[in-house]
């Protein structure tokens, strides 16, 4: 595995900080607030780019999934 983007591993620790921390992962609006992003649609491409490399995986059909 290649080494990731600071923001992509950023956002990586920031993921697993909330699910350990609170039980359940921060919606894409949380991410997008907790780094300044214009729009959700921001995080979403590097939460996908995260499962796309193999780092998460998204529970189909659930929010926060």
């Amino acid at each position: 595995m290649e080494t990731l983007p600071p923001k992509r591993a950023a956002v990586l620790a920031f993921l697993r900080d909330r699910v350990e921390g609170q039980g359940m992962a921060p919606s894409l609006a949380e991410i997008a607030a907790e780094f300044g992003f214009a729009s959700r649609n921001a995080a979403q491409k590097h939460v996908q780019a995260l499962v796309a490399e193999g780092l998460i995986e998204l529970a189909p059909g659930q929010k926060r999934g």
